[in-house]
């Protein structure tokens, strides 16, 4: 009898033991994915940028070939609660899209934190023992005594020395694609929030002629997002704005800046109201794609044109859109044509 009970609860603790493997691992993986569902962080930055003149040796040249100007750019970023402690670094980048120009500084800097003011002093203290055998042989034989005599003794030596305290790397900032661009990468700390807004400061070389382009800000934020007790992964998110910039003194040039970020609002209305037509329609024949290849390639396409600074349509992709969506596509292309020419 005794056996059969045994049995019996071993059985039964296996059926509970699948049973939660099964159910508790398809719960933990519903949970797993809900949270990747959640954005890291959000972030968002202006929708046009100035470029202020600046006063520089350059001013002294007769004539003046070239002037350098300064692109104040502010991100904002924001975090749900349960992602502030994954999150543990944002990472920001600006570089041209239209003509590129050299740099000629940036801010922030580098930077080093540490909870300690002042230097470290620190004691080191050593002990060393020594030992000195001498061979008295020929003085020692005239009294029939040991001719081998011995001295020891011990020597303290202490050290005082004064240090910098360890410290961690709060911002790094640099130039990327040949001088040309910048980045900015910040790390949390407890006393540095990574959440909230922050302002970038690049000062470009250009020439005389400059009235204003097209620069692209990527922002990015990467952390370890838990798995299970003691185990993480690594997570990230990634935002890219297009930003026209235009020269401070130009009214004309910042007309055009603000033109592009109509027509960009017009595309992605036009975009939006498509889709949600075809979704509400889905059986109405004028609405539908030739394939389902087809439609997914447009909505690539409306995304990489968004997210670049394309200046051609390609009618092989575009000729299966609407005329509202193929209209402000080309009027947007129009515009980021005369954004180029403000780079000369």
């Amino acid at each position: 009898m005794s056996a059969l009970r045994a049995s019996t609860n071993s059985s039964f603790t296996a059926i509970a033991l699948l049973t939660f493997i099964i159910f508790g691992s398809a719960d933990f993986a519903s949970c797993r994915r809900a949270s990747a569902q959640e954005p890291l962080a959000r972030f968002d930055v202006p929708a046009i940028v100035e470029a202020i003149p600046l006063p520089s040796d350059l001013d002294t040249i007769e004539p003046p070939r070239e002037r350098v100007i300064q692109l104040l750019i502010p991100v904002s970023s924001w975090m749900e609660a349960g992602q502030r402690e994954i999150a543990t670094e944002f990472r920001f980048e600006v570089t041209w899209l239209s003509a590129a120009w050299s740099v000629v500084d940036y801010q922030p800097r580098t930077l080093m934190q540490t909870e300690i003011d002042g230097l470290i002093s620190i004691e080191q203290h050593e002990q060393t023992q020594g030992k000195l055998q001498l061979n008295t042989a020929p003085i020692a034989a005239a009294f029939q005594t040991s001719g081998l005599l011995e001295i020891s003794g011990n020597k303290n030596a202490i050290t005082k020395l004064n240090k910098l305290p360890p410290a961690d790397l709060l911002v790094a900032s640099g130039t990327v694609q040949r001088g040309t661009g910048t980045f900015f990468r910040f790390h949390s700390s407890p006393q540095y929030a990574l959440e909230g807004s922050r302002d970038l400061i690049v000062q470009y070389r250009v020439p005389m002629s400059w009235r204003g382009g097209m620069i692209q800000v990527n922002c990015r934020a990467a952390g370890r997002r838990p798995i299970v007790a003691g185990i993480a992964e690594p997570h990230s998110i990634e935002s890219s704005f297009l930003v026209p910039v235009y020269l401070a003194t130009d009214t004309s040039a910042e007309a055009i800046a603000w033109q592009h970020v109509e027509g960009e609002r017009e595309l992605r209305a036009a975009w939006r109201l498509h889709r949600q037509q075809r979704s509400h329609h889905s059986g109405s024949a004028w609405l539908r794609w030739p394939d389902q290849q087809t439609a997914q390639a447009a909505a690539r396409w409306i995304d990489e044109f968004l997210q670049s600074a394309a200046v051609e349509i390609p009618t092989n992709t575009t000729r299966t859109l609407p005329q509202e969506i193929r209209r402000a596509a080309h009027d947007l292309a129009a515009t980021r044509r005369h954004l180029s020419e403000l780079s000369r």
